[in-house]
């Protein structure tokens, strides 16, 4: 068990290989990160229903205006597996559709009338633990920045990417 957690600490940081994971996105249509190899990928971590990610995502418009055509990208994983219209509405009224979005893919059991998580999809490989948690993925697919939803973490993104485009 304690090696389980050390190994589950080791995912997602920075300077580790980012997990590859194959989903269908909002508009039906396969996405895979390995797809996005040569370029710089933001793995946004979110769901409809967290006020911080929300909040974020003016900045994120931002980011990615400034930086889409020089081969970024933005990929949004959502906690909303369990309420995929509330994820809908959400992208719609944020106006963040410009980008690819994706189900995180939990998948639970609720056989025996309770509810278990089986498998906690997409963010099991990363370790998130909170939400908003924002991955940038280096052209190699490894991971070079790990952010969370602050004021101080937004400002160390933008750095981040300053330095990479310009």
């Amino acid at each position: 068990m304690i090696k389980k957690q050390i190994d589950d600490k080791s995912k997602g940081i920075v300077g580790a290989t980012a997990e590859n994971f194959s989903k269908v996105d909002i508009d039906g249509k396969p996405l895979k990160l390995e797809d996005f190899k040569g370029q710089y990928v933001l793995l946004d971590f979110w769901a409809s229903w967290c006020i911080p990610c929300r909040k974020g995502n003016p900045h994120l418009l931002k980011i990615y205006d400034n930086y889409n055509d020089k081969g970024f990208e933005i990929i949004g994983v959502s906690d909303d597996d369990r309420n995929p219209d509330a994820w809908l509405k959400a992208v719609k009224k944020d106006r963040i559709g410009v980008w690819r979005h994706i189900l995180r893919g939990m998948e639970v059991d609720t056989t025996s009338g309770g509810f278990k998580i089986v498998n906690q999809g997409i963010t099991e490989g990363y370790n998130i633990s909170s939400l908003p948690t924002k991955i940038l993925v280096d052209p190699d697919g490894k991971i070079v920045g790990r952010y969370d939803g602050s004021k101080a973490d937004e400002e160390a993104l933008d750095k981040k990417l300053a330095d990479l485009y310009e």
